[in-house]
């Protein structure tokens, strides 16, 4: 099968997005022979199937701009209207608007959910990276008539490393590590310094961190590279994703698929549903019982996700989808 992607990842780091579908793409072609293929006009011709990713063409693709609905269906109409599978990503009304009002007021977000409802619905199927998302789109109104929820997955590395039980009595700390490239609110980092103040825990952080947050006691590591972030989780008792309103966080998903258990936030937003088999919820307003809880269930939790790791890894996402394809392709 012949895959035109209309998201054209690059090797370095570009977010979540960039890491999952270039992961993807190669589990494709590894275990079922799918050839992808990108934004060539003669390559495309001989396409089998269209595979848009949102509205965005990708770092790889050189385009600074969104794709327009108009530009989509020319693409789709050069191929001879193949079939189309739509992954769904995200809506500014969503993730990048508060107060809610400011999106209302916003022309450039409106226009761009607008364009990202109009794709998804020339769409012969939808992919939701969670039941959550599929919530949120929903709630702007729209129903795919077909789609289904795929989790996203971590790459190999995550799978392959040899996570065992650390030592955790009442003398050693509990240590948590924490990452995320974004600043925004909703990822929950005044948690993380709150957090570091109870009495006996460590925690690790790496990526960027608010400027006006206090640190408090939280080990800030920077930006680190995938070995170092390997590194950090085989030390941790647990990753700690404190976030809301994520649609499906890929930082969760690895930290699962290395076999370390995740302290996840219950409130709004995709944790509850990726974490609660494999992790323990924050509990805002008492955090010493929730690291009580942590403590007691560390063992019990290591063990039931030994046994459970490929399920959140990308040779289950790329059996997935590759059978969304042959689905829609038939």
């Amino acid at each position: 099968m012949r895959i035109f992607c209309g998201y054209k990842p690059i090797e370095g780091p570009w977010g979540g997005a960039n890491n999952f579908l270039r992961a993807l793409y190669r589990g494709l072609k590894s275990q079922y022979g799918m050839d992808v293929i990108f934004g060539n006009e003669e390559a495309s011709a001989t396409a089998d199937l269209m595979f848009i990713n949102h509205i965005s063409p990708g770092p790889g693709s050189g385009r600074k701009t969104k794709f327009t609905p108009e530009e989509i269906a020319t693409m789709r109409a050069r191929m001879g209207n193949v079939p189309m599978v739509v992954r769904a990503v995200n809506l500014r009304q969503h993730s990048h608007q508060s107060p809610w009002w400011k999106y209302f007021w916003t022309k450039k977000d409106r226009r761009l959910d607008q364009w990202t409802i109009q794709v998804a619905s020339m769409a012969d199927h939808v992919v939701f990276q969670s039941a959550y998302q599929k919530s949120f789109f929903e709630k702007a109104r729209f129903y795919p008539e077909k789609f289904t929820v795929i989790h996203n997955g971590a790459t190999e590395e995550f799978l392959d490393l040899q996570q065992k039980e650390k030592t955790l009595t009442p003398d050693i700390p509990l240590r948590l590590f924490s990452a995320c490239f974004s600043t925004r609110s909703t990822k929950r980092l005044d948690l993380v310094a709150r957090l570091s103040e109870i009495q006996g825990v460590e925690i690790f952080h790496a990526g960027q961190w608010p400027k006006k947050l206090p640190t408090r006691k939280v080990n800030l590591l920077g930006v680190l590279s995938h070995e170092e972030m390997l590194e950090q989780m085989k030390l941790a008792h647990y990753f700690l994703h404190p976030a809301i309103k994520d649609p499906c966080p890929n930082s969760m998903i690895e930290a699962l698929c290395a076999g370390l258990p995740v302290i996840y936030n219950p409130d709004v937003g995709s944790g509850r549903e990726l974490g609660e088999t494999h992790g323990v919820a924050i509990i805002d307003n008492n955090l010493a019982a929730t690291v009580s809880e942590a403590r007691e269930k560390y063992s019990a939790l290591v063990s039931s996700l030994a046994d459970s790791r490929e399920r959140y890894s990308i040779r289950r996402a790329a059996a997935e989808y590759k059978t969304v394809f042959e689905a829609v392709k038939q």
